[in-house]
């Protein structure tokens, strides 16, 4: 694990990095000015200067992240008298991030101001806000409009940027680490016989994004979503553990923004996901295809292959890291596994590899299990997209030309 000092100069870089890299900065950069302010925040002024954002280093959510973006507004309260105040607004940016805003319109002694506070958790624990600050006027709606949107962007991309590494370090510090979703914890194991019974999936659906080339690292961009849908009205965001170690009534109270409920609506699934009842759809057909369970006795004869590339910084100041990890599946029932990571930072260029292991392996519809020559058995999800693409874990994995 990082220690903590690593894990805030981390931080601090991604937040840098978001800054220089979302389509809302590519936006604004030309009009709003960049710079730092007396306690080293990250700041942006519109041309007017009749609004500026600035980005706090990362803070503790001790007391909670309502509480904590809540606790950050009222420091505006002094500031003049306060004419409007609002509870804490739960939205979503398009990477999946949660976050909280709340807002204060305040009279100051030079004139009114929207004070403005978005906040979202990076890992347990530990949170970012961004703090907006408007003249209200005739340009107020569209600094606003602006100013949300810098924010979301920021926090949703250091949120995503940072589980991609977390989900990199896991499989790096860990010869057997399974291959997982790279935003997902792993999730709780269930006691023997208190996981998920085969006749209790509905269906497995996969959903991911055409590629989208980003101009500033280089990288194709693919989203992706993986949705468990249960016999019982549920639905679970990932399918990232063997059904039989999956514990349901753990998860759901650890991750309860990652479970819904879902009903049938023509040939797809209307959704309604976590406690604020976001709305979506799983439509079969097109980018949204069935992953199907394995059939009774089937091996396979195939390389599958997983590749991760992260991206930080710009120009001369980037750093690249590459992972890899493949399996080679055998019809006699025994696989090979192997991993490599390469990086390239502008200090050092390195490559780190584990060569191949194996044992024997076997499908059982959602599950494929592993067992090795020392006696250790894996279990893990698994399901078939198409001929030539599988989920293991939640994560895919492409054939691989051997």
């Amino acid at each position: 694990m990082m220690r903590a000092s690593l894990r805030h100069v981390l931080l601090c870089a991604l937040i840098a990095w978001a800054c220089g890299s979302s389509s809302a900065m590519g936006q604004a950069a030309g009009v709003w000015r960049k710079g730092v302010n007396a306690e080293g925040e990250m700041t942006f002024t519109s041309p007017d200067d009749q609004a500026d954002l600035a980005l706090s280093k990362p803070i503790s959510l001790r007391s909670g992240l309502d509480a904590t973006v809540s606790a950050e507004a009222a420091r505006f309260d002094r500031l003049g008298q306060v004419v409007k105040r609002t509870a804490p607004n739960h939205a979503t940016t398009r990477e999946g991030v949660p976050v909280v805003a709340v807002m204060r319109e305040i009279e100051e002694a030079d004139g009114r101001r929207l004070r403005i506070v978005v906040g979202a958790e990076l890992r347990r624990g530990l949170g970012l806000v961004c703090r907006l600050r408007i003249a209200v006027g005739d340009g107020t709606k569209a600094s606003l409009q602006t100013g949300y949107r810098m924010c979301f962007e920021i926090l949703g991309q250091v949120r995503a940027r940072l589980a991609a590494i977390d989900g990199s370090t896991a499989a790096s510090a860990q010869d057997d680490a399974p291959p997982r979703a790279v935003t997902a914890a792993a999730p709780a194991r269930a006691a023997p016989g208190g996981g998920l019974k085969p006749g209790a999936i509905e269906a497995v659906y996969f959903w991911q994004s055409l590629p989208q080339y980003n101009g500033l690292t280089g990288l194709l961009d693919v989203r992706s979503s993986t949705y468990l849908i249960l016999k019982d009205g549920t639905v679970y965001s990932g399918f990232d553990a063997a059904p039989e170690d999956f514990d349901v009534a753990a998860s759901r109270r650890a991750k309860p923004q990652r479970w819904g409920s879902w009903r049938r609506d023509g040939r797809g699934y209307a959704v309604s996901w976590g406690p604020e009842g976001r709305k979506d759809r799983v439509d079969p057909g097109g980018l949204t295809k069935p992953c199907r369970p394995a059939r009774p006795g089937e091996t396979l004869n195939q390389g599958f292959e997983m590749s991760s590339a992260t991206s930080i910084g710009i120009g001369e100041s980037r750093s690249m890291t590459m992972s890899q990890s493949f399996f080679r599946f055998k019809p006699d029932g025994t696989f090979n596994r192997g991993s490599s990571t390469a990086f390239n930072t502008p200090g050092a260029v390195g490559h780190t590899g584990r060569g191949p292991q194996g044992g024997r392996y076997r499908l059982d519809g959602y599950v494929l299990e592993l067992a090795y020559p020392d006696g250790r058995v894996e279990r893990r999800s698994y399901c078939r997209v198409e001929s030539g693409f599988i989920l293991v874990n939640g994560a895919g994995m492409f054939t691989r030309s051997d």
